[in-house]
């Protein structure tokens, strides 16, 4: 058994897994996200995708402006740094940057364990 990042052109391999078993599209590019192949021979024993996300992180609004549409501005303005058909992840707690999520084109895909590797 050995393991090895597949190449762009080896996502066909993995696609219907993807597709029909966990019912997500595939990502456009690899800047996108990275599969891990397991091979036993020349057979793809399984896989596993590690998604690069950009995630809007620490938004904060000063006391003294609170309810002056700070947030909402600045969280527009992140948005249009998102690059088209890139995956982005909000975790937060916040009501309010949940629906301007949503409201961006986001969508929720449950319960989500978050896992943090810090450098």
């Amino acid at each position: 058994m050995e393991t090895r990042i597949l190449s762009f052109d080896e996502w066909p391999l993995v696609e219907p897994v993807v597709r029909d078993v966990f019912g997500d599209e595939m990502p456009v590019t690899p800047a996108q996200s990275v599969f891990l192949g397991a091979f036993d021979g020349g057979s793809l024993a399984g896989f596993v995708q590690v998604e690069q996300l950009l995630r809007i992180f620490h938004l904060y609004t000063a006391p003294g402006f609170r309810g002056a549409q700070v947030a909402r501005l600045l969280a527009d303005e992140a948005a249009r740094d998102i690059p088209a058909g890139f995956p982005a992840c909000v975790l937060t707690d916040e009501r309010a940057l949940i629906r301007w999520a949503l409201r961006h084109g986001a969508r929720d895909v449950g319960a989500v364990h978050f896992l943090r590797k810090d450098f």
